[in-house]
């Protein structure tokens, strides 16, 4: 309620009428009626209108009426009000034109106007609206008077039409007939007490005169309706206590004040000062009796009123209102406007004015001294001395900022040369001998001037003002001071960076995070730290993590987090590795998802990010010890996008993607389609980067299946091809198998190469291995591995000596009994048995007389069936056999 709102409460009103809520149709609408869901059950109950039985209806649209009448009462969002409204109206077509809840929901709408009206005039009393004047106002009462009019007269037909039938009805049917005439006459009150009430503010604001008289006979009519002379003494003081009487009383003053009538408006007053009276309307005769005499131009006594008003502020009994610092502001502020416009101007009025700006001043209530030298102009307020200095300068600060139409410093010279005056301003404003009287007003004014400098573009003198209102200020109040000084701080280091601290600016940056972490700034200097430094942590990560999805640098900051977490991914090993990498993919997952989805409007540079984004995703998710496969896959379809395929079909990544392609195949256990996508590179750029590391990513993935596998045919042969393109590399390089690496390829490939020549006796395989093993004992001539192969190669391919000396070198060099010497000693002798058996009868007669039970097994059956085919005679051994 408006500080000298003259109406009722709802509450009294519907007291007044004595409406009852209509019963709950059903669970929905008694839990929302419960929760106090009030426009919820509304549209709730008329979403039910369509589907409810005929004689269930009244009731609902009566509870409806009384609802759509609270809610118009409380509201006063104007969007809201007006969608309020607009179903209101829609539901009296529904209800009907004159039924009871027709029109108590007509009566709603007009004390909605009413109330809006009454608040704007109010706010027009303290020339606090700057968007309507007096006569703007008087026509919303005009209407409201028209609508109120037509109202009442058709409750009056209703009633007189409820009264004859109470007459002619039955026992029976008496007291609906009762309640009717009662709710109708409590309808009937209300649409008068409005009345009144708009016909006075409609005089006050300068409307007809003979409406000061309607609204006497309306209130005379509320308070005494048998007689019909107006009062003070003719009043009933014991029926002051209901609300809507004691307010009629006080309308009878206000209009007597109107009318000239001085004393027998402060008759009037006096009735509403005993203790039986209305409270609130008790409380408000103060306040009221100042705008009596203000109104007849007594300044002198309305300053002593006041002065004394303020000496006894702590009695809540002479209080208009509960807080007394808003008691004083608005009596002051009644008094200004008073004296500023008054007609004629006279030195007593200006003086007055004056003495009432300065108080208000002195309260640090400088919006309000600011308001009113806009209303009335700086001139009428004063010539020097702080609060006029102020308020001139901080006129000149807006209108200046409202022609800048910027938040960024200006470069153009006019404006330049203004925001240098209003500083000027400002500084003298400061300098004034009564400043210290406005402790408060000295901040704002550091903190406009501050502004200025910063819009001139300089830097330390604007941040220097800035942290000294800062350290002025309380949280939240210094927030802003806080954030400009660090901007200013952070764009006098690009400009001279020996001219800052940095640690002192650092500082800063901590304490606004610590202090503010909420604010929606301190998102951006999360993000400016971490844009800024070079050296990446997970606390930087975490900072920007923690930013509010509502802030305007989130996409920035979950971008530079990821750049982050890809940094100490590639940094990292082992389990702290893996950390990274399901952070980064959290992470970096929906950027590229969310971009991939505005395609149609994102720039090219835009499309640029979105592919290295993707990049570094299939980098992470194909990393050995992540293989995240659907993350893989995800970046991939963004790249498969019709308008990023095309661009990358001629780019100079166009392999490395084929290459993560095959890659994401492989780790998906799709050995075939790499196999393609491998051979596909090789044939694009056999000896290219990307083919290179195709071959060695699937002669590794084979190696490793081989472990796994029984059957090695598909897995040699895929050691075979990439192995050969591997080594293919290194083929002009010398003593190339000194490399650990590459003599590892080599032993890999040879003996696939030999699995094959003997399980296939394939000769390309054959071939393959017999030349690999050859240049592994050139380089490796007493590696044992080497000479067993050397030896099995040369045996199946028909070289017998060869085999025969690899075999007897394999047999000299190798331990006695181990099981690799029986096997040479072994296949030794059965190679002489072939081709020269009287020299294998020689090697026998020696092994058995070393060996009388012939070696383990498997090779002493082995060595006895090998025995029994030579047929040994007791014959010397030649010499040279072994």
């Amino acid at each position: 309620m408006c500080l000298l709102s003259s109406t009722l409460f709802i509450s009294v009103v519907m007291g007044m009428t004595g409406l009852q809520p209509a019963a709950s149709h059903d669970a929905v609408s008694s839990w929302l009626e419960r929760h106090g869901l009030v426009r919820q059950l509304a549209i709730h109950l008329e979403d039910q209108l369509p589907s409810l039985p005929a004689s269930e209806r009244p009731a609902f649209l009566l509870r409806l009426a009384e609802l759509y009448g609270l809610l118009l009462e409380s509201e006063n969002e104007a969007q809201s009000r007006e969608e309020l409204e607009r179903r209101g109206r829609a539901l009296l077509r529904k209800i009907g034109p004159n039924t009871t809840s027709a029109l108590t929901l007509r009566l709603a709408l007009a004390r909605g106007a009413y109330r809006g009206a009454e608040r704007l005039s109010e706010r027009w009393r303290f020339r606090a609206v700057s968007d309507q004047d007096e006569s703007s106002i008087r026509a919303l009462f005009e209407d409201v008077i028209t609508d109120l009019s037509m109202l009442g007269n058709e409750i009056s037909r209703e009633l007189s039409t409820a009264k004859r039938r109470l007459e002619n009805s039955s026992r029976s049917a008496a007291a609906v007939e009762v309640d009717r005439v009662r709710q109708l006459g409590s309808l009937r009150i209300e649409v008068q007490f409005l009345l009144g009430w708009s016909k006075y503010y409609a005089a006050w604001l300068g409307g007809p005169s003979q409406r000061l008289p309607e609204a006497r006979a309306i209130f005379w009519s509320l308070l005494e309706p048998n007689q019909s002379f107006a009062s003070p003494d003719k009043v009933a003081k014991s029926s002051l206590e209901v609300e809507y009487l004691a307010r009629s009383v006080l309308g009878l003053a206000l209009i007597s004040s109107r009318s000239g009538q001085l004393k027998k408006a402060l008759q009037w007053l006096e009735l509403l000062e005993a203790n039986d009276v209305f409270e609130s309307v008790r409380n408000q005769v103060p306040t009221w009796r100042l705008a009596i005499q203000l109104e007849q131009g007594h300044y002198d006594l309305a300053r002593k009123m006041i002065e004394k008003l303020v000496q006894q502020e702590s009695d809540l009994a002479l209080a208009a209102v509960d807080d007394p610092v808003a008691s004083q502001v608005a009596w002051l502020r009644m008094a200004a406007v008073a004296g500023l416009s008054s007609e004629p101007q006279t030195e007593t009025s200006r003086q007055f004015a004056r003495w009432a700006i300065t108080e208000l001043a002195v309260q640090e209530q400088m919006q309000s001294v600011l308001e009113l030298a806009r209303r009335f102009g700086s001139a009428a307020m004063g010539k020097s001395g702080f609060a006029i200095e102020y308020v001139n300068a901080v006129m000149a600060y807006y209108d200046l900022r409202q022609r800048h139409g910027a938040e960024e410093p200006t470069e153009d010279p006019e404006l330049l040369a203004l925001y240098a005056t209003v500083a000027e301003q400002f500084q003298a404003a400061l300098e004034s001998p009564d400043r210290l009287n406005y402790s408060e007003a000295i901040i704002d004014g550091e903190r406009l001037l501050a502004w200025s400098e910063y819009f001139q573009g300089h830097w330390e003198r604007a941040a220097t003002l800035f942290e000294k209102v800062l350290n002025q200020q309380r949280p939240p109040a210094s927030a802003d001071a806080h954030w400009m000084t660090i901007v200013c701080l952070d764009l006098l280091r690009k400009d001279a960076p020996d001219q800052v601290d940095t640690e002192h600016l650092g500082g800063l940056v901590e304490s606004f995070l610590q202090m503010y972490p909420m604010d929606q700034r301190a998102g951006q200097l999360v993000l400016h730290q971490a844009l800024n430094q070079t050296a990446v942590s997970q606390q930087a990560v975490d900072r920007l993590l923690q930013i509010s999805y509502e802030s305007d640098v989130y996409d920035q900051a979950q971008q530079r987090a990821a750049q982050m977490l890809y940094q100490m991914f590639r940094d990292s090993e082992g389990s702290e590795r893996l950390g990274f990498a399901a952070q980064y993919l959290a992470i970096a997952l929906p950027l590229i998802t969310e971009d991939a989805e505005r395609m149609n409007v994102i720039s090219k540079l835009d499309v640029d990010r979105l592919i290295a984004r993707c990049r570094r995703v299939l980098d992470v998710s194909l990393t050995k010890d992540v293989r995240r496969m659907t993350a893989a896959r995800q970046a991939l379809g963004v790249l498969d996008i019709e308008e990023i395929a095309e661009q990358l079909e001629s780019s100079e990544i166009a392999n490395e993607l084929i290459y993560l392609r095959l890659k994401e195949r492989l780790f998906s256990d799709d050995a075939d389609s790499a196999r393609k996508l491998a051979q596909q590179l090789y044939e694009k750029e056999p000896e290219g980067l990307w083919s290179r590391q195709a071959a060695r990513l699937i002669f590794r993935a084979a190696i490793a299946r081989r472990k796994e596998n029984a059957d090695n045919r598909d897995i040699d042969q895929d050691v075979m091809k990439y192995g050969v393109r591997i080594l293919d590399e290194y083929a002009n390089e010398n003593e190339s198998l000194k490399r650990p690496s590459v003599r590892q390829y080599t032993i890999e490939v040879a003996r696939s190469a030999l699995e094959v020549w003997e399980r296939s006796q394939d000769p390309e395989a054959g071939a393959l291995a017999s030349k690999l093993f050859g240049s592994l004992l050139e380089a490796f001539p007493k590696d044992r591995s080497f000479l067993r192969a050397s030896a099995v190669l040369s045996q199946s391919q028909g070289d017998w000596r060869a085999a025969i000396a690899a075999w007897r070198r394999l047999v000299n060099g190798l331990p006695m009994d181990s099981d690799g010497w029986y096997e040479a000693k072994y296949q030794q002798i059965r190679i002489l048995a072939e081709h020269d058996p009287k020299a294998a009868q020689d090697v026998m007669r020696q092994f058995k007389v070393l060996h009388l039970d012939m070696g383990p097994e498997p090779w002493g059956d082995l060595m006895r069936e090998l025995d029994a085919e030579l047929q040994i005679t007791d014959q010397p051994i030649s010499g040279g056999a072994l």
